[in-house]
């Protein structure tokens, strides 16, 4: 059974396993079909392996500590959530004492606009969802997860209030950090639990493996061998 960070009551639901997988098997990943199969059998072991320890875990996660769950889509299918520290992202960005980047209010969609209208269809817009509590720190930067390979937009993972406030001032800009795909594979352990950090990895390898498919060399020869290390060195399955 997989968490539902995303409701307050943190429901759990339950998963296919055999009919995710065979959504994704359509897609082809690898030309050679052994190599895709392996590919993916190994992250239904991972995964399902996870959501158990998760589920075993969950009664002993601090959940005081700020989180926020990210939906998770592909071509428009909704796959599930996944769930970030909100602290612990800051700490590590503190540390590393990066400048925010100051950013017009007009970029910015209140999501249950964007949703009501397109559902799951991606927008240039980052989109936001106060809960409407009073927020007037707005010096505190907005944390915003900024995909650059994932097939859905922006969207502000810490900061919904502050947004809305300086929309309702208009105030023209604020500070904000974008986070890609690159900071949470640089930085797994500020996932929830490891199943959140799991089905994100398993995602941004479905998209890699996509758009940077194994080219053969000059000879146009192909390869079994030199593909099956393409899948080998860049899958984060070896690098976890």
């Amino acid at each position: 059974m997989v968490i539902n960070y995303a409701e307050k009551n943190y429901e759990t639901l339950y998963v296919n396993w055999d009919l995710y997988f065979d959504f994704f098997n359509q897609f082809i990943l690898f030309r050679n079909n052994s190599i895709q199969t392996d590919f993916f059998n190994a992250w239904k072991k991972r995964l399902i392996k996870s959501e158990k320890k998760a589920e075993k875990q969950f009664y002993t996660l601090d959940l005081t500590i700020e989180h926020f769950p990210i939906k998770l889509t592909f071509n428009s299918t909704f796959l599930g959530w996944t769930c970030v520290n909100i602290d612990l992202i800051e700490k590590i960005i503190y540390k590393n004492q990066v400048s925010p980047q100051m950013v017009n209010i007009d970029s910015f969609k209140l999501a249950s606009e964007h949703l009501s209208k397109h559902y799951l269809e991606p927008t240039s817009k980052i989109l936001y969802q106060p809960t409407h509590k009073s927020s007037k720190f707005l010096d505190m930067p907005i944390l915003i997860f900024h995909p650059n390979s994932f097939s859905f937009g922006p969207s502000v993972i810490d900061g919904n209030n502050r947004v809305h406030f300086a929309k309702e001032k208009n105030i023209e800009k604020v500070p904000c950090y974008f986070l890609t795909e690159a900071f949470f594979l640089a930085h797994p352990e500020v996932f929830l639990d490891e199943f959140c950090r799991d089905i994100f990895l398993f995602l941004a390898d479905v998209h890699f493996f996509i758009s940077t498919p194994y080219k053969t060399g000059k000879l146009k020869f192909f390869s079994t061998k030199k593909e099956f290390n393409h899948f080998q060195n860049n899958s984060t399955l070896f690098h976890i």
